[in-house]
């Protein structure tokens, strides 16, 4: 009988190192790719901060802008026509940025026509006005409207007011513009005027009440009925919403 040469060597020896060499093929290949994913996702992280660092430094650049305006206004208009304003019995609100004429020292009641004593402070007032704000470039370019607001107290039908209120303040504007127009010799004043300054009916969406708060609840005991009636300019600085609306796309 033949003898069969005997051999230790495991004859599968071979395929499981093959096998193993494989795997950790394999293993190489699967981290690798996580790697590659994990700075896909790094990279995409660290260019959402980039533009979200861009777009807090767009809006901080217009808040600035923003805010720089309202302190000149109130600066200006503190400084140039505050003893003015006192003497006629009007007040310059700060936050809202508003020089308000109460209605009865400007109106009969339920009169739109103006006050012989009221066109006279319109005579002085608002030449002042303009030449405040238009003589300075950060005023001049900083302001997106001069708003002359018409209120009325909420004591009176809605649409009524709304008639009302609107014929007060195109009764200022139609008073101011016109005499501003004969006595400027600088085109471009009256050219920022036509551009800047409108005119608006409130009816009594805006009441004043007694202790000097405006609120959206209105009940007629709280309302100040006699300082609701009244016009106001509403000094509105620039926002510029387009390039806000950009940043944060």
């Amino acid at each position: 009988m033949k003898k069969v040469p005997e051999n230790n060597e495991n004859p599968f020896s071979f395929s499981i190192g093959d096998l193993m060499s494989a795997l950790l093929m394999i293993f190489v290949l699967l981290v690798s790719v996580c790697i590659i994913e994990l700075n896909k996702e790094r990279s995409a992280l660290e260019r959402q901060e980039e533009v979200i660092e861009k777009q807090k430094r767009t809006i901080a650049e217009h808040v600035y802008k923003h805010q720089r305006v309202r302190s000149q206004v109130i600066k200006l208009v503190t400084e140039n026509l505050g003893e003015d304003l006192e003497k006629w019995d009007a007040t310059f609100d700060t936050t809202a940025l508003t020089i308000c004429f109460p209605a009865q020292t400007a109106f009969p009641l339920g009169s739109a026509q103006l006050n012989e004593h009221f066109r006279d402070m319109l005579d002085m007032f608002f030449p002042k006005l303009i030449n405040t704000l238009a003589a300075h470039v950060i005023t001049k370019d900083g302001i997106d409207e001069i708003r002359i607001e018409g209120h009325a107290s909420p004591e009176g039908d809605y649409y009524k007011n709304m008639i009302l209120s609107q014929d007060r303040a195109n009764a200022v504007l139609n008073y101011c513009y016109p005499n501003f127009k004969k006595m400027t010799t600088d085109m471009y004043q009256l050219d920022w005027v036509e551009k800047k300054v409108n005119s608006c009916g409130m009816s009594s969406s805006h009441p004043i009440f007694k202790d000097n708060v405006v609120s959206e609840d209105i009940q007629i005991e709280e309302v100040d009925t006699i300082q609701s009636r009244r016009v106001q300019f509403k000094l509105i600085p620039i926002v510029d919403i387009k390039a806000i609306e950009h940043a944060i796309e």
